[in-house]
Order: C-alpha cells, then sequence, then structure tokens
C-alpha cells in the first residue's frame, strides 16, 4: 500500500510539474519554449538516483518540520515527482505545439477568446492520451524506484512496510544456515510483476511519443484532433 501511495503521491507531482511546464512552453514558444526545454535537458542530464538519494539524506538528516513520518513520506512524494517529469513534460510540450496550429485553436484566438480560455476549452482536452500514456509509465516506474530507496534504507522508515523494505528485511534474514527463501522472493516477485508493467507501459509511451510528434509536412485535420 506504501509503495503504490509513494507512486500514485510522485506521480501526482510528475504530472503536475510536466504538464504546467509542457503547456506553458509548447504555447509561448520562441525563446520561452527554447530556454524551458533547455532546462528540461540540463535537468534530465544530471544521475537520477544520486540526486534522489542526496536528497533523501538531507531530508532525514534536516530534522525540524520534516522530522515526522508524514511529512518525510510528503517528501518522498515530492522527491520522485520531481525526478521523474521530464518526458512528460516534452510529451505535453510537443502536442501542445501541435494543438497551436490546429485550425480550431487559431480560429478561436482570431474570434477574440482569451488565450487562458482556448487552453482550458480546446488544448486541455485534447491532452488525455499523452497524459494518460505518461501516467501509466510514470506509476510503474515509482514504485520500482521507491522499492529501489527503501531497500537502501531511504525510503519509508518502520512501521510503515513497502516493497522495498520487505525485501531489505528478506535479504537480511536470508542466511546459508537457515535459508528462508519467502521472505526474498515475495517481494521480488511483485517487483518482477511491476517490472512487466513498466516495461509494457514504456511501450505505449513510445508509441504515444511517435504519434504525438509526426513527420514534418505530414498533415492532420482538426477533426482528428479533437478526437
Amino acid at each position: 500500500r506504501i509503495s503504490l501511495a509513494a507512486a500514485f503521491g510522485g506521480g501526482l507531482v510528475c504530472l503536475a510539474m510536466g504538464c504546467l511546464v509542457g503547456m506553458y512552453a509548447g504555447w509561448r514558444g520562441g525563446r520561452t519554449d527554447a530556454f524551458l526545454m533547455r532546462a528540461v535537458d540540463a535537468a534530465d542530464a544530471l544521475p537520477t538516483v544520486a540526486c534522489v538519494v542526496l536528497a533523501q539524506a538531507w531530508i532525514r538528516a534536516a530534522g525540524g518540520p520534516l522530522a515526522g513520518g508524514g511529512a518525510r513520506t510528503a517528501a518522498l512524494f515530492a522527491v520522485l515527482g520531481g525526478a521523474t517529469w521530464f518526458m512528460t513534460a516534452r510529451l505535453v510540450r510537443a502536442k501542445t505545439r501541435w494543438l497551436a496550429r490546429r485550425e480550431f485553436v487559431e480560429a478561436a484566438l482570431a474570434s477574440g477568446v482569451p488565450a487562458g480560455r482556448v487552453l482550458r476549452r480546446h488544448v486541455w482536452p485534447n491532452l488525455g492520451s499523452v497524459v494518460a500514456a505518461s501516467a501509466a509509465a510514470t506509476v510503474p516506474r515509482l514504485v520500482l524506484f521507491e522499492a529501489f530507496l527503501s531497500f537502501l534504507g531511504l525510503g519509508v522508515e518502520p512501521p510503515r512496510v513497502s516493497l522495498g523494505a520487505l525485501a531489505r528485511q528478506g535479504f537480511e534474514s536470508f542466511s546459508s544456515v537457515s535459508p528462508r527463501f519467502a521472505p526474498l522472493l515475495l517481494p521480488c516477485a511483485a517487483l518482477a510483476l511491476v517490472g512487466a508493467a513498466t516495461a509494457r507501459a514504456a511501450r505505449l509511451l513510445d508509441r504515444e511519443e511517435r504519434e504525438t510528434t509526426p513527420p514534418a509536412g505530414e498533415p492532420r485535420d482538426a477533426a482528428g484532433a479533437l478526437a
């Protein structure tokens, strides 16, 4: 349950940051788009695992308002989401750029509809497929990420239990004298299923990315965009 909560909480942070940055960059275009996307590329180039481990270690050592278990869990959600929103931003930006050049968006702007209303009424509803594909790929990935951190002792803390914490306990209780396979194999089997779901979602995300960025010069009608 904690693993799923961390995945969904981190996924919400990931989708919120990715959608906000991607929509703004794709809608504004020009230098704003170039600057934000270069910032996304620079942040994505940082070693994710090292940054998350350092952030979690700092949160554990900070104390104060982060000393409580609930605050640390919320901080874990923020760290997980803040390390995985880059692909979402790229996908949303590409889809927004494509929608901004569609006839129904240009007609709404030409008729005097404010840009904010165009984004809410015409752009955001058509981002559903991109957001859904990104969420499908992000949630299982975050389950594995949280399990990795908990296995290292940087995730959830007792008495809270996650798949990574269970795998760590099973690993610590395993010995050649009295081997006990079940405490180690059961959480590892669950993580293997999550890994298979991650691979499936990654293929879905790759297909959505190819459909979102069609070859230059390939026309699509507005009716297809609204479908």
